[in-house]
C-alpha cells in the first residue's frame, strides 16, 4: 500500500526537479531520480511492469517513491502533450 510520505516525497522529487527520463524506446522507458543516491526506474510497457533498483523496491518489491514519481512525472507530460495538441 502507498502511504501519504511515499506521494509526498514523489511530488518533492518532481517538484524540485530530481527526475529525468533517460530513454524512450519501443518496449520500455527509463527514468533516472536523484534523490539521495541516484536511482534508476524502468517501466516494461510489454509487461505493464515497473522497476526501480532502490533497495526498498528490490528486497520488499513494493512500490517505491521512485517509481511513483516516474508515474507522476509521465502523466505530466502526457497532460502537456495533450494541452499542446488541443492548442493545434
Amino acid at each position: 500500500m502507498t502511504s501519504l510520505y511515499q506521494i509526498t516525497r514523489a511530488e518533492g522529487i518532481i517538484k524540485e526537479g530530481h527526475i529525468r527520463i533517460t530513454g524512450w524506446g519501443r518496449f520500455r522507458l527509463h527514468f533516472t531520480v536523484l534523490t539521495n543516491k541516484k536511482h534508476y526506474v524502468f517501466y516494461d510497457r510489454m509487461k505493464n511492469r515497473w522497476h526501480c533498483d532502490c533497495n526498498y523496491y528490490t528486497v520488499q518489491g513494493k512500490l517505491c517513491s521512485h517509481i511513483i514519481a516516474s508515474k507522476f512525472y509521465l502523466k505530466k507530460i502526457a497532460t502537456v502533450m495533450e494541452e499542446i495538441e488541443l492548442e493545434k
